[in-house]
């Protein structure tokens, strides 16, 4: 019975490897166009616009490398605020919209795209699609970038990078690409990252006055704390998630680090200030973080 079993084994995995013998090499191979967002690096400011583009990269292989790929129209897509690198489907399945505003139109840059203006709208919250003036051919290791415009609105709500000062959000773009040799059309994505800055305005005296301040060290519960005139109210956050309102001074918070996973967290504190002291259009905003260490080893005994 075992050897009946062994021989059946046998006889389906040479059958297993003579199929793949048989199966065209193109078959390992494939479309891929890699789309690359480029916003300002290390970070934005909000409220003043800045330029952007999206680069497409045929990095095909095998039989696809030596026809070429071909991109249509209505199937490039930037999702400008992504809070999280995961990427569903080469998409980002929670965009954040608002963030960011995009020009209506693109213009041809770099590489092999074809002349004329692009159309930018934004087919749905968070997402933005690009379309061509005409159909994108690129061969092998060649590549397209169409140039825009864009403008931060508002700090993201969620930070893709709490390790990093700041507000992190990752840009998300994704495309699809024909394969003339399999006629098959594939969805491939590529991302950066950028920060953006709260505004700081020349009148801004108040918040330009203030600060927050954490407990240093490991601590099992950390303060965090906002200094400053004209404070009407302070929003705590931790690691994104708000922690607590305080209306009156003084304005701080005890955060329960012990029941927080190990490693660096992040403290934002938004503070509103009272009319008449120059504290911009929107709130002021303040980072900083604190360390969760790990519990000492209790010795062991042993008798």
């Amino acid at each position: 019975m075992i050897r009946r079993n062994l021989r059946s084994w046998t006889s389906a995995l040479g059958l297993a490897l003579l199929l793949g013998l048989l199966v065209p090499a193109t078959a390992l191979a494939g479309a891929v166009i890699t789309p690359v967002p480029t916003f300002p690096y290390p970070s934005v400011d909000l409220g003043k616009p800045f330029n952007a583009s999206i680069t497409l990269f045929n990095n095909s292989t095998g039989a696809e490398a030596g026809a070429g790929v071909t991109v249509t129209a209505n199937n490039l897509d930037l999702f400008p605020s992504c809070p999280d690198s995961v990427i569903t489907a080469n998409n980002c399945p929670t965009a954040e919209a608002g963030v960011f505003t995009l020009s209506s139109t693109g213009t041809s840059g770099a590489g092999d795209c074809p002349a004329g203006t692009w159309n930018i709208a934004e087919a749905a919250p968070g997402r933005w699609r690009f379309t061509p003036p005409s159909t994108i051919g690129l061969l092998a290791g060649h590549s397209c970038t169409v140039n825009f415009t864009a403008t931060a609105n508002k700090l993201p709500q969620f930070d893709a990078d709490l390790t990093s000062p700041g507000s992190q959000t990752n840009q998300v773009a994704s495309v699809d690409a024909f394969s003339p040799v399999t006629s098959l059309t594939v969805r491939n994505s590529g991302s950066g990252q950028t920060t953006v800055l709260g505004s700081s305005g020349a009148g801004n005296v108040a918040a330009a006055n203030a600060s927050l301040q954490v407990s240093e060290g490991c601590k099992r519960v950390v303060t965090a704390k906002v200094t400053g005139s004209d404070i009407k109210t302070v929003n705590f956050f931790v690691d994104g998630k708000h922690q607590a309102t305080v209306t009156q001074a003084p304005f701080k918070t005890t955060i329960k680090a012990f029941k927080l996973s190990r490693g660096h967290h992040k403290v934002t504190a938004k503070v509103t200030f009272t009319q008449g002291s120059g504290e911009g259009p929107s709130p002021a905003k303040f980072q900083g973080g604190f360390l969760r260490c790990a519990p000492p080893k209790q010795p062991n005994f042993t008798g």
